[in-house]
């Protein structure tokens, strides 16, 4: 249906561009947008590859284990009922560490796999996986790798100096999500579901 859709704007476009005599205007503008969807998506891919690498470094180091042992008090907190070590705390950790990178695809896979883990019939199931979903949808970045690969393919000449908003209205909306979660899921008595 989408399809169809802009099939059809697009023909309006080209039919008024030739009743208004504007069709070189058109043209130019449709190969200018297509230069910078190019541009945008090559800037794109190659920060989320130069992260995505620093992941996987991160990853054979053993940082991402010293990240998920300092975020081991806060995953223990949020998400009743699992065990540390477990291979639902393990993925937890990892997705909350890409997503605090900025590395939103990188951290859906780990998301995914988070949840079969925690789809494991207990006490808390439905709150985990709320939770979770919440977490991710407000994550915390601390590296909005995305934004400022967008910001640098526009021309900014500082394009990180967006950090300290993103992460004060990341808190800030990762712990209103938190909150409300907790108020949600508190008011519901069949046992935390």
């Amino acid at each position: 249906m989408i399809g169809i859709l802009l099939i059809v704007i697009m023909i309006i476009s080209v039919i008024f561009s030739f009743y208004n005599g504007t069709v070189e205007n058109v043209c130019e503008s449709v190969s200018k947008s297509a230069e910078n969807a190019l541009q945008l998506s090559l800037t794109i891919c190659a920060v989320m590859a130069f992260w995505g690498g620093v992941m996987n470094i991160a990853n054979k180091s053993r940082l991402t284990e010293r990240i998920a042992a300092f975020l081991s008090p806060i995953v223990m907190f949020l998400f009743k009922g699992i065990e540390k070590g477990s291979k639902a705390y393990e993925a937890i950790c990892m997705n909350i560490t890409a997503n605090m990178l900025g590395l939103g695809n990188a951290a859906t896979p780990l998301g995914i796999e988070a949840v079969k883990a925690l789809d494991d019939n207990s006490t808390y199931t439905h709150r985990n996986i709320s939770m979770l979903v919440v977490i991710n949808t407000a994550s915390i970045q601390l590296i909005p790798t995305t934004v400022a690969a967008i910001r640098l393919s526009h021309g900014s000449a500082h394009p990180y100096e967006i950090i300290p908003a993103v992460i004060l209205t990341s808190i800030v909306s990762v712990s209103a999500g938190c909150i409300m979660t907790n108020l949600m899921y508190s008011r519901k008595k069949d046992n935390g579901r």
